[in-house]
């Protein structure tokens, strides 16, 4: 039984992305507690958003350096804050879990006009 919920802040420093890019971090990598391996919730804070293609977070995990991408949240199309959850009880994402020792958030862009600024990306997870 969970014991309770640790929020903790991942983002990369004010990571600016622009142009044409795939998989580029925007977090910095961090370790998945047991219960967050298998529900979670992160919160993508983005800013300075030019959207011409499109702009898709990711959420992967990985064992070592093998990024396996888990799942997407919705295109970035402009400045405000967007959810990525998963959760063992939800068929479409038992696939995937539970999560690997780590985890990063990654985004990919489709135009060289795209342009994303990451302000803020909080881990909840469960203890």
């Amino acid at each position: 039984m969970p014991n309770g919920w640790s929020a903790k802040n991942v983002a990369l420093a004010n990571k600016s992305i622009s142009g044409v890019v795939t998989n580029e971090p925007v977090t910095q990598e961090f370790p998945n507690s047991a219960g967050g391996a298998l529900n979670g919730v992160i919160k993508l804070k983005v800013s300075a958003v030019t959207q011409v293609g499109t702009i898709t977070p990711k959420l992967q995990t990985a064992n070592g350096n093998d990024w396996v991408d888990v799942k997407s949240g919705t295109a970035i199309t402009a400045a405000g804050i967007q959810y990525i959850r998963w959760n063992i009880e939800v068929s479409g994402d038992q696939a995937v879990l539970p999560l690997l020792n780590k985890c990063r958030v990654v985004v990919t862009t489709t135009n060289a006009g795209d342009a994303v600024r990451v302000d803020l990306c909080e881990v909840l997870e469960e203890l």
